[in-house]
């Protein structure tokens, strides 16, 4: 009877306790289901994303370089417009240092006065030369006449040795007009030689003259168009400022039309087969993400290329047309972040991501119960970021609960 009576107090007290773990245990369960956070479970419609990101850019820009003069190679700004300024068309926005240029034009109209001093010193004596030549010619011409006048005479009334006398003038003569004839041909062309150097010499110091003259006209820069001046990084990251050195062809301003922006991105090359043209994006700005724009995608490269210049990531490029360009906010470099709407899943079971937790066994969520909460495992679809697709393990109307 003994041991009876301690089994049975042994029974008691088991049973007591049991009843105190599920009494605590249905406690907390009520207490913590009080304070959790619950989502159901619908049916809907689930868009399928792609993430790009990128920069904007305007449609219509014009960009600023030094102008190609002759022989110059470096430039030395000496004004330019502040960055962010609006401008209208006609007005200077940018300037280089003339100095080298004005110099180069004074040595070379020196180089032009001297050779047209020259050419007119040239023309003067070619022309005395001449005259002296025409007279020598003249009278060569006269003497080798007149000795042919006297020849002309009948030989009865000319002594022999008189007319042998004559010839020899006569032939004489001819041979000084011969000579003076063919000198003058002979200094003419050197003298055409030589005024030919004068006047090419001319010519280029002329030229020079001219393009320099030009050169400095274009050595200020003015706006093409109505925009915002931009100063343009180079591939360090950095602007130009007034008293740089530059190159030739090195970028320096741009005057973007900013009535009309387009997105520039990059999508991943993972992604890139489900990029179409005409698929929707909705994008924010990095300087306003509270505010979001959309677009459609306009055009997609051909190439893949790395996404950044160190980077082992690789990318397409891609256009995204904006429905709208807010002047306001929009600048030409902005970085944005955005999604392409590749795809839609309907009437499909959608579940707040945050409530799935994912284990080495799989995908589970806590399910609403009597008792509080039941850990059901279930098969995930797709996802857009905020949901995901249920494939099996949950039905319509179900609360699970949110675990982050």
């Amino acid at each position: 009877m003994i041991r009876t009576f301690l089994g049975n107090r042994r029974a008691l007290f088991a049973g007591i306790a049991v009843t105190l773990v599920v009494s605590w245990w249905a406690v907390s369960s009520i207490s913590a289901d009080r304070s959790a956070r619950w989502a159901s479970v619908t049916r809907g419609d689930l868009a399928l994303r792609v993430e790009i990101e990128g920069t904007l850019a305007a449609v219509r820009t014009h960009l600023m370089t030094p102008p190609p003069i002759s022989g110059n190679w470096e430039y030395k700004i000496s004004r330019m417009a502040e960055d962010g300024a609006d401008v209208e068309a006609g007005d200077d926005v940018l300037s280089f240092d003339t100095s080298e240029l004005e110099r180069r034009l004074l040595e070379f109209t020196a180089t032009l006065e001297s050779a047209e001093t020259e050419i007119e010193k040239k023309k003067a004596g070619i022309d005395l030369r001449r005259r002296d030549d025409d007279l020598r010619l003249a009278e060569a011409l006269a003497n080798r006449d007149k000795s042919e006048l006297k020849l002309e005479r009948p030989e009865q009334f000319v002594a022999a040795k008189e007319i042998e006398k004559l010839e020899l003038d006569r032939d004489l003569a001819r041979q000084e007009v011969a000579y003076l004839e063919n000198r003058r041909r002979l200094v003419d062309r050197a003298d055409d030689t030589e005024l030919g150097i004068l006047s090419e010499q001319r010519d280029q110091a002329a030229l020079r003259v001219r393009e320099l003259r030009s050169g400095i006209e274009r050595m200020t820069l003015a706006a093409p168009q109505d925009g915002t001046v931009v100063h343009v990084t180079d591939r360090r990251g950095e602007k130009k400022r007034m008293g740089d050195t530059v190159w030739r062809r090195d970028r320096i301003l741009e005057i973007p039309d900013l009535t009309e922006m387009v997105a520039r991105g990059l999508v991943d090359e993972s992604d890139a087969g489900l990029i179409g043209r005409g698929q929707s994006v909705e994008l924010r700005l990095d300087a306003y993400p509270d505010v979001t724009f959309s677009g459609t995608i306009e055009k997609i490269g051909k190439t893949v290329q790395p996404k950044t210049r160190n980077s082992p990531l690789r990318s397409v490029r891609l256009d995204v047309a904006l429905a709208q360009t807010d002047a306001n906010r929009m600048r030409p470099e902005m970085r944005f972040r955005g999604q392409v709407e590749v795809g839609k899943q309907t009437d499909v079971l959608l579940v707040p991501e945050a409530a799935v937790t994912l284990e080495p066994g799989g995908a589970f969520v806590a399910k609403r119960s009597l008792t509080g909460s039941t850990l059901v495992a279930v098969e995930l679809g797709d996802q857009d970021g905020e949901r995901v697709v249920v494939l099996s393990g949950l039905a319509e109307g179900d609360q699970v609960l949110l675990s982050r």
